[in-house]
């Protein structure tokens, strides 16, 4: 079984607040607990797909 995501995190919520006015991304950070963490899956191909240039700082 595949762990499907159902929701939308707050990342995906400020992309697309972000739209259509910006597509780079300055700076954006996830963090649970005491640890910053990496983007999902998802949220990389959105980022990817609103700027290439959005996965050099991943």
């Amino acid at each position: 079984m595949e762990d499907i995501q159902t929701g939308i995190c707050a990342e995906r919520t400020a992309f697309f607040k972000m739209m259509p006015d910006e597509r780079e991304i300055k700076t954006i950070v996830a963090v649970y607990k005491d640890k910053v963490i990496p983007p999902c899956g998802i949220c990389r191909e959105i980022m990817y797909d609103m700027s290439e240039k959005n996965l050099e700082n991943t």
